[in-house]
């Protein structure tokens, strides 16, 4: 039985782990234009749902579609009835691009300000709002069966691989043991 070489297995193991960081991208968003620019705003779900987390990322680019840098940006949320409910300064990751986590308590449309800080290193601001819809709360999040599955298959992928590695040990383990025992 011909077996998949360490190296082969372990090349594939770290390509099927490093798929959704490659292929990463955020299921719903909204584009803002805005004075030539463009406010990326994107999010994990392709709807928002009530009681669960959203993870958002925020970018601002050019209408050519080019990064533009900014040294913070200012993130409001109100609720349907007007409250502010979220209230926050963000510094860009490494990337650039901005991210935070919201849970919405309940269905409604949730006003959204967005305020970008020092763009291009001057003095100069970029500012929009928008309306996030919030859909009732569903009985599961719309990708966590599917993540769980590719989890699933990760963990099993890497299972059959560490036996791999184990066989192919062993059998090297009785070849050095054979070889020195044949020697006297």
């Amino acid at each position: 039985m011909a077996l998949i070489p360490v190296r082969t297995g372990l090349f594939f193991l770290l390509v099927l782990v490093s798929l959704p960081i490659v292929s990463s991208h955020l299921e719903g968003g909204i584009d803002l234009e805005h004075d030539g620019y463009v406010i990326d705003i994107g999010y994990d779900t392709v709807n928002i749902s009530a009681q669960h987390p959203t993870v958002f990322l925020l970018s601002l680019a050019t209408e050519t579609e080019e990064p533009v840098e900014t040294s913070s940006a200012w993130v409001r949320v109100k609720n349907p009835d007007g409250q502010i409910m979220l209230s926050m300064r963000l510094f860009p990751e490494p990337t650039g691009s901005y991210s935070f986590m919201a849970l919405f308590p309940e269905e409604g449309d949730y006003e959204l300000t967005l305020e970008f800080a020092d763009v291009n290193g001057t003095n100069e601001t970029v500012h929009d709002n928008t309306v996030l819809s919030v859909r009732p709360d569903a009985s599961v999040p719309s990708n966590s069966l599917k993540n769980l599955f590719y989890w699933g298959l990760v963990i099993l992928f890497g299972l059959v691989i560490f036996g791999i590695v184990l066989l192919e040990k062993q059998k090297m383990f009785k070849r050095v043991k054979g070889k020195s025992l044949s020697k006297r």
